[in-house]
């Protein structure tokens, strides 16, 4: 009898031990919940709230993590009312990781463009201070861009990024190719800096490899010729719609599957100047 009551009591503390120790876990997991979704709040304050307006361009910009917060990086700066500096980037893996080094990208590199011309010096700079301040195993890819209205054309240092397209009629379409390597793999390093004359009716495509890597269930990707094919026959149309039917097509593709990258887009169409 002893030994039945025993068995009983101790099944039943066992139980009352394991409730308190699931209801522990639950509220650690509620806090963890409550801290992403700060975290998410703070890095959407470090993206523009808004595309700026820029005589004689349509502007369009998308941006989506795979998980609540990522590692994709886009910004616009107002260097001079004639000059709109702007950039894409994208850090190794996703999750909150990505987005402590994200943030550190964004505050180095502002702090770099807001001070000097030198487009190419400050690549440099941004790398080499990245470089000190992240492990060896973490690196990112900037393209860097500088927009100008008077002299409608597009100057850029690209470090190791997904190569842009330039897409005008008539035309194949133009890879914006790298000109220095990717950031935070080598401390010291050169960026060259590289110009294109915009016509009107031209169109610049930047992405990340979220858009391109995007997989379905039978594991096939989106790839380069199906965004590159899906922007030309869109590029009669304004910014909005272009990235609207492109992040549309990749989700036509993905048919359900996890978002497995964050997805960040730019489009940039030259209109010519407006009165």
């Amino acid at each position: 009898d002893d030994r039945r009551l025993l068995s009983i009591i101790s099944s039943q503390s066992a139980q009352i031990i394991e409730n308190a120790r699931l209801l522990e876990e639950e509220k650690h997991l509620l806090s963890l919940r409550e801290e992403l979704k700060m975290a998410h709040k703070i890095q959407n304050k470090l993206l523009p709230d808004s595309v700026p307006k820029f005589n004689g361009y349509d502007i369009e910009a998308i941006n989506i993590p795979a998980k609540s917060v990522g590692g994709d990086y886009y910004d616009f700066i107002r260097k001079t009312e004639g000059q709109l500096a702007f950039c894409i980037a994208d850090i190794t893996g996703k999750g909150m990781p990505a987005a402590l080094l994200m943030a550190n990208l964004q505050a180095t590199f502002r702090s770099q463009v807001l001070v000097s011309d030198d487009y190419a010096l400050s690549v440099k700079r941004t790398n080499t201070l990245l470089f000190n301040s992240t492990e060896p195993t973490k690196f990112a890819t900037l393209f860097f861009g500088v927009l100008e209205t008077e002299n409608p054309r597009l100057t850029y240092v690209n470090a190791g990024h997904d190569h842009p397209y330039l897409i005008r009629k008539n035309s194949e379409p133009e890879e914006l190719e790298a000109t220095g390597l990717l950031l935070a793999v080598v401390e010291d390093t050169d960026y060259e800096v590289n110009q294109v004359s915009l016509l009107p009716g031209d169109l610049l495509l930047f992405f990340t490899d979220g858009i391109t890597e995007a997989m379905n269930n039978q594991k096939q990707e989106y790839g380069l010729e199906r965004l590159r094919n899906l922007a030309e026959s869109l590029s009669d149309q304004t910014a909005e719609n272009i990235a609207a039917e492109i992040l549309k097509d990749v989700n036509s593709h993905s048919a359900g599957a996890e978002q497995s990258d964050d997805i960040t887009l730019i489009i940039v169409k030259y209109l010519g100047l407006q009165d």
